[in-house]
Formats: C-alpha cells, structure tokens, sequence
C-alpha cells in the first residue's frame, strides 16, 4: 500500500495583509497603499494590480516606461525632498530637449471605486503649474476630470492630494491619466512626480482544482491528462505555470505555460507528454497567478509507469511431468500501479501457433494459487508444452514467463504374465513371475504379496526401469502357510497429477499356496480341481505309503 502525503497546499503573495484562503462569490478587496520609500532610486515603478506607463497627452497612446532607444533619461524612483510619505516617489524622464515625456498613466488590474495619491512638481521654481487628473471605465468611457493647483514651488515636491472618488456611484476607474498643465491648458512639458498611492486590489489568489490523477497514482508513460479547473473567480487570470520535479525542493522543469483561465465544471488542463522522462516518483506543480501578483500553488505525486509488471512462478517447476489438474502457484503483481490482471496459456513446445487460454484473473496475487489447467477436460495429447504466464498493467506495459511443462495423462502398464488366477503355487519350490511393468516416464515398479494371515504387502522385488515380458522376480513361498494368497504388481510414473498424486496402475491376482506333500483337503492333489477321480486315486496312494500328486 503506498503512503499517501497532502502535498496539496497554496502559496499566496501579500502586500500590506496575510491574505485569508476563501472563495469569494463578489470581488474581496482591500485598500493598498505604495509609498515607493524602499525602493531603489532609478528602479522602474511598479505594484500587484496596476501598471504604470508614460502616455501623450490630451488622450494619447500610452508606452512602456522606460522608453527604449535613449530618446527620455532618467525617471522612475527619485528622491524628492518633501513628499507626504518620506523622501521618494516616482517622476517622469526627461527628453533630451530638456522636456519631460508628457504624462503618467495607471492601468489598474481592477475596477477601482477610490484612488488617492499625490502630485508634484519635479523641477524646482515652477510657477502656476496645475495638475489634470483624468479617470476612464475599462471601455474608456471618461467619467472623472479635475485640475489641482499645485502653485509655486522653489524645490522637488509632492504633496498635493488627488482624490478620485466614484464610490458613490455605479461606474469605476480603470485608467488615470495625469499630466502637468499650463494655467492656460497647454501642456507645461514640467516633470510629473507621483507618490503615496492608495488603491484597492484583489485579496484572494486564483483557485486551483485537480480532479486527476489523483494523488500518489500512477500515470501513462506516453501522454498524461491532468483534469479540472484553475480561474480567479474575483480577480483577473494573468498565467498557469506547470513544471515537474523528481524532489519536492527542485529544480523544476517547465512543462508548458497557459495565459487562459479554465472555470468549473473545469475540463482538460494539459497534456503532459511522460515519454522522453525515466520512470519514477515526480512532483508536478501548477502555479496560477492573477493580475495582482497572488499565486495559487498546487502539488501532485506521480508515478511514470514505464516500469513492468512483476510475473514469477514457484509451482510447477520447469520441466515438471504434469497430468490432470494443474496447479499453478505464484506471483504477479505491479507494485500498487495499474495492475490490470495476469492470464496463463499453453501450447505445444516448439509450435508458432497461438495461445490457448486457460487462466484469466484480474486481481494480482503474491505467493498463492494463481489457477489451474484441466489436462484432461478438453483432454491434451502427452507431450511436451510450454504454458506462458503474463501480466499487465493498464498502461500496456506487460511480463511474460515461460515454463516448459510435460502432460503425461497415460496410465502405466502392470500385468502378471505366467499366473493364472486361483492357481496353486508352491508345490516346486520358489516361484518365478514373469510380466511388464513400463511407462513412458517410470518412476518405479513393485511386486508384492499378502496372505489371508498378513495385515499388509511384504514386498517380493522393486525396480525402476521398464521391464517388458521378462522375470520380475521370485517369491519362495516355503515358510508360508498353505493357503489363499494375493499378488500385486504396482507401476507409477513420475506424473504430478492433480497437484499430488501420480498416474499409478496396479495388477491383482489371487493364487493359492501349497506345500510340498501336503494333502489335507478335498481337493487331495492341490490341483484346483475336485472333486475328481484323481483326488480318490491320490487318497489311496497315500494310504498305501505314497506321496501326494503333484
């Protein structure tokens, strides 16, 4: 059983607050405040949730900051001598005409009900400056325009309050453009210096959901889906990254990376193709992030399972003699992964033609029964086979074992040749037994007797080769009793039969000891026959001083 691990937890990124792990039905958002006083002088402005850009003004395109070829110098962070925060806030460059790039624009991630901030002028002896403040919807609809005095100013300043405020109302700023104007509206071309800027942004990280593989499973080897769903349901969805690791602690490699979100029910997140990669335990890991710079990670242990399924065999051993039920003893399994079952077939040995079934099972077994084959229903010729056991997983990836067998279903051959039943034996001395024992796979042979006073067979002679119409052996008879007697003759081969027996044939005949000079019976000569004249004439012999009748 493998141990499973809740490698599923999320990261997420703050700016003034621990952020909670809820799912929110509206937006939840919260007020931020960028001071801009530790970042380093000449850095680029930035914060989760807005972008800033420089634009030309009424209403012009705005471009990325900083502006590529050399054409403005400097901006970004500065240090201002009085701002309403600290000592520094963000100012436009300056072109090489002495000019500043026109204005400031802020695209915000969210619909935003109040921004703040403050302006400056970021050139000293400035008079009679105004600030223009213009706020857009996300469709560019203008809906907010106010000008702000900021009045002379012997050094760098910025302390002046711009409060964009449309709570009360149903539209909300998207856009703000600011540009520093003449009192008579022309463009002052001074530089525009912006600090402590209050906004609201998104305060829950997208959601990220994996409905398979599940945890600690095994994956394809070729082509692995990973399903479910991944979207900012308050928030916008900016990137989902996917990598893999084989430790928890990295490195990571990348797998692919989408800008799309996909919402509930969800669906196919990605195709992760497995086959250039070993086998093995990896950590997958899905990171989604939102406009706003907060993360959602999402962890998943699989098993690449190139890795083949484990097929051994203890019972019957190679080249075992076989013959009724077989019974097959073993294992098979695919170290917990996908293990879809094992079958077991046979054919002739040496034979290309196909397989026939005779076990099928689709649960594993570890050293254990694992089935077994009716040589018998439908009968198979004696011979020799090859029986092949396999596994599978449900990857396609297999294990296949091969055990050359030998089917021997043909009985022994036991017959006593040279005595006829109910004869009379003894009469002459030792007795000599003719017959055949043999089988194609001999194991042994015995010849054996008992008598109406025996509790069991004592043994006449053993062998283990065939013998075929040729003495067995000789049983001296002269210090038993006369009387009824059994022979047995015993042949076994060296079959395992029903998983433990063996093929086994045993001949019977019952005989009669006699003893030299004995006539005690009816049947006074001891030839089987009476009674006869013979027996009388035998009587009167004996009585006149003869001896019995042979």
């Amino acid at each position: 059983m493998l141990a499973r691990y809740p490698w599923e937890f999320h990261m997420r990124l703050s700016i003034t607050a621990l952020l909670a792990a809820a799912l929110f039905a509206s937006p939840a958002l919260a007020q931020r405040t960028i001071t801009f006083d530790t970042a380093a002088i000449g850095s680029l402005p930035s914060a989760p949730g807005v972008t800033f850009q420089l634009f030309s003004p009424p209403a012009g395109t705005g471009f990325a900051w900083p502006v590529s070829g050399g054409l403005y110098i400097g901006g970004g962070v500065t240090a201002i001598p009085s701002t309403s925060s600290g000592a520094r806030g963000i100012q436009t460059p300056t072109a090489s005409a002495g000019f500043s790039p026109e204005g400031i624009r802020l695209l915000f991630a969210l619909d935003q009900p109040r921004v703040r901030f403050t302006v400056g002028v970021g050139e000293p002896n400035v008079s009679n400056c105004i600030y223009r403040v213009n706020g857009y919807t996300a469709t560019g609809t203008l809906i907010f325009l106010r000008d702000y005095p900021v009045g002379n100013s012997a050094t760098l300043n910025c302390n002046s309050l711009v409060d964009v405020d449309v709570s009360s109302t149903a539209n909300r700023i998207r856009r703000l453009d600011i540009v520093c104007l003449l009192p008579s509206g022309a463009n002052g071309e001074y530089r525009e210096v912006l600090d402590t800027l209050e906004y609201f942004g998104d305060l829950t990280p997208p959601v990220t959901s994996l409905s398979a593989p599940n945890d600690d499973t095994c994956v394809n080897p070729t082509v692995t889906t990973f399903t479910g769903f991944s979207y900012d349901p308050d928030g916008t969805y900016t990137q989902e990254t996917w990598e893999y690791a084989s430790e928890l602690e990295g490195p990571w490699t990348l797998i692919t990376q989408l800008t799309s979100p996909l919402a509930p029910p969800g669906g196919n997140l990605i195709n992760w193709t497995t086959a250039p990669i070993a086998p093995g335990w990896y950590f997958v890991r899905v990171t989604a992030r939102n406009i706003d710079n907060l993360e959602t990670q999402t962890f998943r242990r699989v098993f690449v399972d190139r890795v083949n399924p484990i097929i051994s065999v203890r019972e019957p051993a190679t080249g075992t003699i076989v013959g009724g039920n077989v019974c097959f003893d073993g294992s098979a399994s695919d170290s917990g992964c996908a293990f879809s079952g094992y079958d077991i077939a046979y054919r002739l040995a040496g034979s290309t033609g196909a397989f026939t079934t005779v076990v099928t099972s689709a649960s594993g077994v570890t050293n254990d029964p694992m089935g077994s084959w009716n040589t018998r229903s439908p009968l198979v010729a004696d011979g020799a086979y090859e029986v092949r056991f396999t596994a599978n997983d449900a990857f396609g990836n297999s294990s296949t074992n091969l055990r050359p067998l030998i089917v021997d279903n043909t009985p022994p051959v036991a017959t006593i040749s040279n005595i006829l039943a109910c004869e009379g034996l003894g009469t002459d001395g030792p007795v000599i037994i003719r017959g055949t024992a043999t089988d194609a796979n001999i194991s042994g042979w015995s010849l054996a007797y008992t008598t109406g006073s025996s509790t069991g067979w004592t043994i006449i002679a053993t062998g283990t080769g065939n013998v075929t119409s040729n003495v067995l052996g000789t049983w001296n008879t002269a210090s038993l009793p006369a009387c009824a007697a059994t022979l047995r003759l015993t042949v076994n081969d060296r079959a395992r039969v029903d998983c433990s027996t063996v093929n086994s044939t045993s001949h019977y005949i019952s005989v009669r000891i006699k003893q030299p000079g004995t006539c005690s019976d009816i049947d006074f000569n001891n030839n089987g026959v009476f009674p006869e004249d013979q027996d009388v004439l035998d009587f009167f012999n004996v009585l006149a001083g003869g001896s019995c009748s042979p």
